[in-house]
Formats: structure tokens, sequence, C-alpha cells
């Protein structure tokens, strides 16, 4: 193999080309839906499930259904336990049934498809469980009967999408990051390495340091999660000089790091509100919630310093690093070529 060859077109010419699938990519926030060759998903779900809680006095065969997604009905938290089935971007084998039948009703329910004439496409981690593959795969062939299933995993895809088939893919979402070496689509498995210091390690650190400051939401588990990722999303930021951001002036205005809702749940507007008002009945009238300048850079810089939350595993870039470290010494050329 010439591995001094310019870098190619990518050319797939297998039976991705010649169906039609029905692509379920399952993250540990959201489940994103939708077909082959269309550019963005048709759904894209909640990773969550209502699970009704066993009572001793029911006797009744008539028990509540599962709820998937979010719902007003989780609010209480005495009849719905909220399970996440996915958990730092792979399936709990404890709640896999349920996601199975999540899947179900996302396919014949939401697409209003026939599945035993459904191509199915499972997109999972760049580090597979064999055993869980096996487990998808007898319950959509043995029990829903479907046309054929298939298996990819996120970070090679990600790659194709840049008509590579070569490279290096640093991939992080809300429940882990990985760094993914790739050669002519295949992984090199050996290579690859990952941590849980995601998403949802930055939202929980801005909770925290919300919370430090005496800030509490109060809110149920799936609105308390939804304001967060709000704040996370609009409000935090990545410094390439994290030193000179948190001593420096911030660009953002007191006014644009504040949020505030009602107790109700319902936003205000993100800007400046008037904090914790009392209104008829001593019953608040909105709540406030600023995020400071410093909080807005240390939340996301766990990704490159994950000691700041007192963890020993790698950076972002030490995992980088330690991938290319692994790749055989005449790949390692090749890679760095597409830099």
């Amino acid at each position: 193999m010439n591995f001094d060859e310019p870098l190619r077109d990518l050319v797939m010419d297998s039976d991705y080309d010649k169906k039609d699938f029905v692509v379920i990519d399952n993250g540990s926030d959201t489940i994103k839906v939708g077909y082959s060759g269309e550019d963005f998903p048709r759904l894209i779900l909640p990773s969550v499930i209502g699970v009704p809680k066993e009572k001793e006095d029911d006797m009744s065969s008539n028990k509540s259904p599962l709820i998937f997604g979010k719902d007003d009905r989780l609010r209480d938290l005495n009849e719905y336990t909220i399970s996440y089935p996915i958990k730092n971007g792979t399936i709990d084998p404890a709640d896999f049934e349920h996601l199975g039948n999540y899947w179900v009703d996302i396919i014949e329910g939401k697409l209003k498809l026939d599945l035993t004439q459904v191509n199915l496409m499972i997109i999972d981690s760049p580090v597979p469980e064999k055993q869980m593959r096996n487990q998808i795969a007898e319950k959509f062939f043995d029990e829903f009967k479907v046309s054929s299933i298939s298996f990819m995993n996120s970070s090679t895809l990600s790659l194709f999408s840049t008509g590579r088939t070569r490279g290096i893919v640093l991939e992080s979402g809300h429940g882990a990051s990985y760094s993914v070496p790739i050669f002519e689509g295949f992984t090199l498995q050996h290579a690859i390495q990952h941590t849980n210091t995601a998403g949802r390690a930055i939202g929980s650190h801005l909770l925290k340091e919300i919370n430090d400051r005496g800030t509490k939401f109060d809110k149920p588990p799936l609105e308390e999660a939804d304001i967060v990722k709000y704040l996370k999303e609009k409000m935090c930021a990545v410094a390439l000089d994290f030193d000179k951001a948190i001593k420096g002036a911030d660009p953002l205005s007191e006014d644009d790091r504040s949020y505030e809702y009602l107790p109700d749940g319902n936003k205000i507007f993100t800007g400046k509100g008037d904090g914790n008002l009392k209104g008829e009945g001593n019953e608040p009238k909105s709540i406030v919630i600023q995020i400071d300048h410093k909080s807005r850079f240390t939340s996301t810089e766990i990704l490159f310093k994950p000691a700041l939350i007192g963890q020993s595993t790698m950076s972002l870039s030490e995992m980088m690093l330690d991938s290319f470290d692994r790749i055989d010494p005449d790949l390692k050329m090749v890679l760095l070529s597409y830099f």
C-alpha cells in the first residue's frame, strides 16, 4: 500500500449507498433521528424516559405507560422515576428494554413507519460494546422483524462527512469525549482515548458555582437541567488564554450574564432582572440567576484542566497527543500531512 498517495475523494460503494436507512444517533443528552442522505435530523428528542413507580397497594393491571422524552408528568417524582438510558455515551444495560421501546415509539409513532420495512442504522460510541450490539440486533430482528440493521460509530461518520477516510477525530458530547484515529475508514481501536469529562461535567460545575454563591433553583431535576444547559450554551465560553481571560474585562455586560424566570418556570428574558422581588402573598415575583465573569470560563476550562474539578483524567489536548503516540510510525506521517 502506498501511504504517500494524495488525498482521494471519498467514494463509498456499499449497501449504505443502495438502501434508504432510518438513522438513530444515540447520545447521552439527545437522540437524533433521520434518514440517510439528508443533511439534518428529522427529530431531536431528549434521552429521558419516565418509568412509573411500583406501588404496593396497586393491584391493577392497568399500569401507567412509560413516558418518552420530557413531559409535565415527570414533575411528579412520587409517580415516576426519571431514567437516563444512555450514560457517558453508552447504553445502560439496565435501561435497555425501556430504550428499545423508545426506539419503537420513534419509528412507528413519530415517523409512522412499518418496522418490518425499515433498514435501521444505529450510531453508537467509538468504543462499542459487542454484547450490546448483539442485544440490539436480536431485539430488532427477532422481536420487531426489521429488514436490516447496521452499526456505525459517530466519529467515523463525522470524518466521512468531510470527504476523508483518514484523520484523528476529537469528539466531545454531553456524557463523554473521545480522541479517535481513523485510517481508511477504520478506527484504530488501540489508540482511542476517552474521558467522561464533557458537556454534563461543564453543566455540573457551573451549577455548583451558582449554588456556592447562594442561588438555589428549587426546580424539578429536568427543569433545572434545562436552565443550566441554557446558561452553559449561551453564556459560557472557551478562552484561548484562561488566566488572561479571567483577569481581563468581560465582553459580556452584566445584563448579558443574567437569566430571569418566573416561579412557574417560564423564562422572561436573558438580561438583568429585578432579583428575588416579592409579589402579593410574599411570593417571588421573579428569580434572577447571574453568571459571574470567572464562572463563564472556569466551567469550560475543565475540558483542558480536569484537575479543576478534582479529576486525574487526561485533558482533551493530552488525549489527542496520546492517541497520536500510539499510532504506527508510518501512519503518523500520513495523518500529519492532513494538518
